[in-house]
């Protein structure tokens, strides 16, 4: 079974782990089976945490934040979190942006569109009724599944 942590602390032999649960299940941060010490031989894959799914990190971060100074004891390890954290909502928002192109953009907008024109529609979109928008067009898209 392959369980989802991130390494706070390593050594030539041993290593100490956050095993944060996943986002539907997430473990106490509090809970003493959340960090463990593991041997190195004994984990069998790795992937950096950048590269762990962006949801995930997220979830986790989420989670971990309000008490991740306290529980990892490791600044360094807590702002690693931090920063993966941001990176992987820059990730999310990346993907979602990639489903407006500029030419879908100019063409809703009826003009061209410049670079300043992007920066704007991307500070004005979460405080216009888009979100609300697609929140409705989802709902329905769940609505129509659980038929």
């Amino acid at each position: 079974m392959a369980e989802r942590g991130v390494v706070i602390h390593s050594a030539m032999t041993w290593l100490v782990a956050y095993f944060p649960g996943d986002p539907g299940r997430l473990a106490d941060p509090a809970d003493p089976a959340s960090i463990r010490v593991l041997r190195t031989a004994d984990v069998t894959a790795y992937r950096d945490l950048a590269d762990c799914d962006p949801a995930w990190v997220i979830g986790t971060w989420n989670h971990l934040d309000p008490e991740g100074p306290g529980l990892l004891q490791a600044p360094q390890a807590t702002r690693v979190w931090e920063l993966a954290a941001r990176l992987a909502q820059h990730r999310l928002d990346t993907n979602a942006a990639s489903l407006l192109t500029h030419a879908q953009l100019e063409h809703w907008a009826g003009r061209l569109l410049t670079e300043d024109d992007i920066d704007r529609l991307e500070d004005a979109i979460p405080h216009s009724s888009i979100p609300d928008a697609i929140a409705a067009i989802v709902d329905g898209m769940d609505s129509s599944d659980a038929e």
